[in-house]
C-alpha cells in the first residue's frame, strides 16, 4: 500500500512540475509555506458535503489524500488530530476516519473546502522530505495527509 501511495504521489508531483511547480502564500516565511501539489483535473466526485465537489472542473479545490503509515519518516512530527496546531475541519476529519477505517482515503474539495482544510493544517508541522505531508494520530494510528490543489 506503501510502495503504491509512493507511486502516486510521485505521479502527481510529476505532473504538478511540468504545469509549473508547487503553490505556497508568498505572505509567509519560507519556514512557514505549506507544500501543496497542483494537479490540473476534473472531479467526478458525488459527494454532497459542503466544500466538497459535485461533478464539475476542480477550480480552485483539489484532493486531500490520507494514508495509515507503520513507521513514519525520522524526522516527521507526529501530531494528534485533537492537538491545538490542527484546526477544526470536517473535511480533514471525514478522509481521517477514511484511511482509520480502510487504510487510505482521499476527498476532491471545491475551492472553499480547500481553504477550509488549509486553514486547519495551517499550524502543524508538515514534513518535507521523500514522503512528504502532514502526519497526524487519529484513533491510535499515524496517517500521513497530503493536499494537492488542481489547476
Amino acid at each position: 500500500m506503501i510502495k503504491r501511495r509512493q507511486i502516486t504521489l510521485a505521479i502527481v508531483l510529476v505532473i504538478a512540475l511540468s504545469l509549473g511547480g508547487c503553490v505556497t502564500d508568498s505572505t509567509q516565511s519560507p519556514a512557514e509555506t505549506t507544500t501543496e501539489t497542483t494537479v490540473g483535473t476534473t472531479t467526478t466526485d458525488k459527494s454532497t458535503e459542503p466544500g466538497t465537489q459535485t461533478g464539475t472542473t476542480a477550480v480552485g479545490g483539489g484532493k486531500v489524500m490520507a494514508d495509515v503509515v507503520s513507521d513514519p519518516p525520522e524526522n516527521a512530527t507526529v501530531v494528534g488530530f485533537t492537538d491545538d496546531r490542527i484546526g477544526n475541519s470536517s473535511l480533514l476529519e471525514d478522509v481521517l476516519k477514511e484511511a482509520h477505517g480502510m487504510g487510505d482515503g482521499s476527498i476532491n474539495v471545491d475551492g472553499k473546502g480547500m481553504e477550509q482544510v488549509s486553514k486547519a493544517l495551517a499550524d502543524a508541522p508538515i514534513y518535507r522530505g521523500d514522503e512528504f505531508g502532514y502526519y497526524i494520530e487519529y484513533e491510535g494510528e499515524t496517517i500521513q495527509v497530503v493536499l494537492a490543489r488542481y489547476a
